[in-house]
């Protein structure tokens, strides 16, 4: 795996156990089916970070939340997909990581998404 920054890669040794796994787990994925290290693009996110991507007002569902000094650990991780992976490859590891690694709660482990207009992206995500 590859971190698009090198804080990320601090990010990542504090986020929640189970999205590390995941995410290890899909890096694995990502190599043995395609040859390629996946490349780790945001993993933490404070609640200003969310305000200033979705607006002062957010309330909604915050994955990517890390507070570490009250204990708060991100379950979220995102994956660079553009100019790493095809259309047909990411949808298959979307597929994969949704039947492999299902949610208690019916929301996806795995989506391919943009936010605001940005670069699609797959993101990952574990429950609380």
């Amino acid at each position: 795996m590859r971190f698009k920054h090198p804080e990320l890669e601090a990010e990542f040794n504090v986020a929640h156990p189970r999205v590390q796994a995941l995410a290890l787990y899909l890096d694995r994925h990502a190599r043995l089916s395609y040859g390629k290290d996946l490349m780790v693009t945001d993993v933490g996110r404070t609640i200003e970070e969310y305000r200033a991507i979705y607006g002062e007002e957010y309330e909604g569902p915050m994955p990517h939340l890390s507070e570490p000094w009250r204990g708060v650990k991100s379950r979220a991780i995102d994956f660079r997909t553009i100019g790493e992976l095809t259309d047909d490859a990411v949808m298959e590891m979307v597929a994969h990581a949704n039947q492999a690694w299902p949610r208690g709660d019916g929301k996806p482990t795995a989506l391919w998404h943009s936010v605001k207009g940005s670069a699609q992206h797959l993101h990952v995500q574990v429950q609380a």
